[in-house]
């Protein structure tokens, strides 16, 4: 729903609980972009103890009137902090590669989450790489792919996981419906042991490239 004074605040999205009040002219509660948090979403709508404040930023009230025939839609910005919701702390992510980049590792590499998200309030530079303020970024570790095991019909990948901290942008994340589960290759002689990506998880994460 857009609203002739909250146009100017470019990715807000009106988060009013009072249907009649949205309709008319009144007190709306606006945020930089949309959250969906077990706080905000219904049936509870108490947007001033969001779960993910410093992602999705604090709420403000402004005054303003409905515009008349227009239709709501979701952005690729609300989008993304809804994803982001579901990216924790511990999780393993697919990352989608770039046709020139694209080496051993195949068409995606995998990384983990070592912090949850947070929306960028500045720009940021970390190894030469330069995050741009609203950026939803994670600190993470990446997945080195070592083999490759099993027949075609059960294909499953081995991985070490890298030493190195790194941070991600979100949007550079394969968005699944949930993540993917390596699991310690305990047969290994190796230390540190190994991680396995099943077929089934690798079969998920090809379907949606």
């Amino acid at each position: 729903m857009a609203h002739k004074q909250t146009l100017r605040l470019l990715a807000r999205t009106g988060m009013q609980k009072d249907a009649r009040t949205a309709e008319t002219l009144g007190t709306l509660n606006v945020n930089r972009i949309h959250c969906a948090c077990e706080s905000c979403k219904a049936p509870l709508y108490d947007y001033q103890n969001c779960l993910v404040k410093k992602i999705v930023g604090a709420v403000t009230q402004v005054e303003c009137k409905r515009v008349r025939g227009t239709a709501a839609v979701t952005t690729q910005t609300q989008a993304l902090a809804d994803f982001s919701l579901q990216v924790r702390k511990g999780s393993t992510w697919p990352l989608r590669v770039e046709e020139d980049q694209e080496g051993e590792e195949g068409r995606f590499w995998l990384a983990k989450i070592k912090d949850e998200p947070e929306r960028l309030e500045g720009t940021m530079t970390f190894a030469g790489q330069a995050f741009k303020e609203g950026w939803i970024v994670a600190k993470a570790q990446y997945y080195s792919l070592l083999r490759e095991r099993g027949p075609e019909t059960a294909r499953e990948r081995v991985y070490k996981l890298l030493p190195t901290d790194t941070y991600l942008s979100l949007n550079h994340i394969i968005r699944l419906e949930s993540s993917v589960n390596m699991v310690v290759d305990s047969k290994s002689k190796s230390k540190p042991k190994p991680w396995v990506l099943k077929d089934a998880d690798r079969a998920r994460i090809e379907a949606a490239l």
